[in-house]
C-alpha cells in the first residue's frame, strides 16, 4: 500500500520538496522556466459520437507534473494580487466562489439601476461554450 505522502512509483515526496522548491526560486528569480518544462506532448481526447469522425476528439497538452504545480501556485498568487488590488472585481467565471450566478446577480444590479434611474439600457450575450472547438489549431506534434 502506498502511503498518501509517496506516489504511485514509491518516492516520498519529500524528496521531491527541496529540488523542486530551488528550481521554482531560480525560476522566479530569473523570470525564466526550464525548457523541458514548457513541453508538451499533445495526444487527442476522444469527446463524444463516433470514433472515426475526428471533429468529436480534442487535444489536450499533457505536461510534466512539477510544472504543473508551478503553474498552479503562480496562478493562485497572480489571482490573489489582483484581488487584492481589486483588478478583477467583475470576473466571475474563472474565480473561486463565482460563477454564472454571481455574474447574472451582478448583471442583474447592474441593470436595475440603470432602469430605476430612466436610462436606456442595451445589452449582448455570447455564448462562448464551445468558441475553442470552432477555431482551427496548426498544431504540430513533435
Amino acid at each position: 500500500m502506498v502511503h498518501k505522502s509517496m506516489r504511485s512509483d514509491g518516492v516520498h515526496l519529500r524528496v521531491l520538496r527541496e529540488p523542486l522548491s530551488i528550481i521554482f526560486q531560480k525560476s522566479k528569480q530569473f523570470s525564466e522556466v526550464l525548457t523541458d518544462w514548457n513541453r508538451g506532448n499533445i495526444t487527442p481526447i476522444f469527446t463524444k459520437g463516433k470514433k472515426e469522425d475526428m471533429g468529436n476528439y480534442g487535444l489536450v497538452s499533457l505536461t510534466f507534473m512539477p510544472s504543473k504545480i508551478m503553474e498552479q501556485i503562480l496562478l493562485e498568487t497572480v489571482l490573489r494580487h489582483m484581488e487584492n488590488k481589486e483588478m478583477i472585481d467583475g470576473q466571475h467565471d474563472f474565480r473561486k466562489g463565482n460563477m454564472c450566478l454571481s455574474n447574472l446577480a451582478a448583471f442583474y444590479g447592474e441593470v436595475t439601476v440603470v432602469v430605476n434611474e430612466g436610462r436606456a439600457t442595451d445589452a449582448i450575450c455570447v455564448d462562448l461554450y464551445k468558441a475553442f472547438d470552432t477555431v482551427l489549431h496548426d498544431i504540430r506534434v513533435l
